[in-house]
């Protein structure tokens, strides 16, 4: 039952360790996040209750079985959903007054730029797509828009993952921060670039055998890729409300 002796304020507790002014600023503020999976979903959780006033929210995928294990929007009765249908109506469960646009289409070389053309205050990238992840993130900077990028969290088990935030440049040991450097390299790009990425070599703990000539399936857990997700979107909450 509610409490009706006083104004309900689903920011209280925020306001109390941020402050009126920081709650005003990230009513005001505009986030793009490109990826609704496993980490991408708790990402858009803590944006959408951190008070973020408006969201842009990118990814053609639907709710699949195997997205079960981690993915916050995934379960049984949801299955053949888009994700963006399903981080909408979250969203706006949690706060009726965002402003919430969703574009259930996948992010290519071609047209990455096109999803930043509102200028957003920050990027979230949380795709594994390398080209278009370089093409977005390059995009990002030639714009002047903010932006954090989510790097491996595959093959991992340990729940002390040690994700840390860094300048592109900076990183080290994980596979798709190599990748990624390399593509950025290629678009003139070496630095300026936030990550969030683990210096910790990934597992491969019992891989799943598949068709040669196929890529092996990355493996992942419950616990690992939300981490990376609420860590970008602390990021990105902490230096709006600065």
């Amino acid at each position: 039952m509610l409490n009706n002796s006083r104004p309900l304020d689903p920011h209280e507790r925020s306001k109390a360790l941020l402050g009126e002014a920081a709650l005003h600023i990230l009513a005001k503020s505009h986030v793009l996040v490109v990826g609704l999976g496993g980490v991408g979903s708790f990402a858009l959780e803590a944006l959408a209750r951190g008070g973020i006033g408006r969201l842009t929210l990118v990814d053609a995928d639907i709710i699949s079985a195997s997205n079960l294990n981690r993915q916050l929007f995934a379960l049984w009765p949801t299955l053949g959903r888009y994700k963006t249908d399903l981080a909408r109506e979250r969203t706006l469960a949690i706060n009726p007054t965002c402003q919430v646009t969703c574009y259930p289409q996948r992010v290519t070389s071609e047209n990455a730029a096109d999803f930043l053309a509102a200028k957003p205050d920050w990027l979230v990238d949380a795709i594994d797509d390398l080209p278009a992840k370089g093409a977005l993130l390059a995009a990002a900077q030639s714009l002047g828009v903010a932006s954090i990028s989510v790097l491996g969290t595959g093959n991992r088990t340990n729940p002390q993952a040690g994700f840390t935030v860094a300048d592109i440049s900076e990183t080290h040991t994980c596979p798709l921060a190599r990748s990624l450097r390399r593509q950025l390299r290629l678009r003139g790009i070496d630095s300026g670039l936030l990550v969030v990425y683990s210096p910790l070599p990934p597992e491969a703990l019992h891989c799943v055998a598949t068709t040669p000539g196929v890529p092996r399936t990355i493996g992942s857990v419950s616990y690992i890729p939300g981490q990376a997700g609420l860590i970008a979107a602390g990021e990105v909450l902490r230096r709006l409300s600065r």
